[in-house]
């Protein structure tokens, strides 16, 4: 497909900082869903939508109050809930914690759905930081959808590093997990601490 001069410009920058970033024909959904990703040439900064799904997995226990079924789905024959939260103009060298931050503050409030409130208790501290036991992932591009293979995303770093030398569909998407459910998630082998 041929793109506008603007998204021909954002796939030229974004590969000048080895990203590679995909687009879709301008009738699929994701293509239709990402118009903040852009690039801005006076502040030479892209500008990222990045998409948060939250794992919500349940081990044998009941779910909260105000969760209902509608959504869920099972991970190793577990339930599972995603609650998908969306960041938009995210500028490349901001930190990844601070757009957390926003989201928690955002979605805590009680003009929030309760049900997405109570999943985000357990990711977030009081503060509304992320807590130690989470866990952020991308998926790599490309993989077998049968055989997904993950990588860790550090949130103190910003886009343009965790972004860096990986292939994207339109704009990011970060996985949130708590620890314990890490091994639902396989990770690509990757660097040595």
């Amino acid at each position: 497909a041929k793109y506008p001069k603007h998204k021909q410009l954002l796939v030229q920058k974004a590969k000048e900082r080895n990203i590679n970033l995909l687009l879709m024909p301008p009738g699929m959904h994701r293509h239709q869903m990402n118009k903040t990703t852009k690039y801005d040439t006076k502040k030479d900064t892209i500008f990222w939508k990045v998409e948060f799904i939250f794992h919500c997995i349940f081990k044998g226990e009941t779910k909260g109050e105000g969760d209902n079924n509608h959504g869920d789905e099972t991970v190793n024959d577990k339930p599972h809930k995603k609650i998908v939260l969306t960041v938009d103009r995210v500028p490349e060298l901001d930190e990844l914690s601070k757009h957390l931050s926003t989201i928690f503050k955002r979605h805590v409030s009680h003009s929030a759905p309760s049900e997405t409130r109570s999943a985000l208790k357990h990711f977030r501290n009081a503060a509304n930081e992320i807590k130690d036991n989470v866990i952020m992932l991308m998926k790599k591009i490309p993989c077998k959808s049968s055989e997904p293979k993950y990588s860790r995303v550090d949130v103190n770093r910003n886009m343009c590093d965790i972004l860096k030398g990986s292939s994207i569909i339109e704009f990011p998407t970060v996985d949130v997990v708590l620890e314990q459910d890490l091994e639902n998630f396989p990770l690509i082998i990757q660097e040595i601490k």
